[in-house]
């Protein structure tokens, strides 16, 4: 059976047609997985972003109570000074607003824990406790700055990157 050359024709053209359908399709789908990944590329560049600013400005918080100069008042004190505890409970609420990375989160949880026996201590007037809580607040929060300064400084990779982020740093720092 011959076709006519009009149908072969629109045949032709429709399968042509079909083929550019599907064609485009294709390359559609591409450019819309290249769009993804930039933009998710973009997202990742946005959290690790505000991931630095959160540990920044925690850091300036503690930097700013002077947790180093509150152990040592504590320390040589024969009386608590009532300005400590609202210096420990402000450094406690920093540390507890961020959304810590996760090879940071337990150092972090160990000095929120320090820095509420701080709080607790200091309460209650017991001024013991109060140096043993405050010396473990300051070495918590030490070991916790040798993690978060090379992040920030970009010498680490980031830290849900890798199981030591600091490590070396740390290492380096003392």
């Amino acid at each position: 059976m011959r076709l006519k050359p009009r149908i072969l024709a629109v045949l032709s053209l429709a399968a042509t047609g079909l083929f550019a359908l599907f064609v485009a399709a294709c390359s559609s789908s591409d450019v819309e997985q290249e769009d993804l990944d930039a933009a998710n590329a973009r997202i990742d560049a946005l959290q690790t972003q505000a991931t630095k600013s959160q540990l920044l400005a925690v850091t300036n918080a503690i930097r700013a109570e002077n947790l180093h100069g509150l152990d040592e008042a504590i320390a040589d004190a024969d009386t608590i000074d009532t300005s400590w505890l609202g210096s420990a409970t402000r450094v406690r609420r920093a540390v507890a607003s961020v959304e810590w990375p996760t090879d940071m989160k337990d150092p972090a949880d160990t000095l929120l824990s320090s820095l509420a026996d701080l709080e607790t201590a200091l309460d209650a007037g017991n001024l013991d406790d109060a140096r043993t809580a405050a010396s473990a607040a300051h070495e918590n929060y030490h070991e916790l700055d040798h993690m978060v300064a090379p992040y920030l400084g970009n010498e680490t990779p980031a830290p849900e990157e890798t199981e030591a982020a600091g490590a070396s740093a740390t290492a380096a720092a003392h």
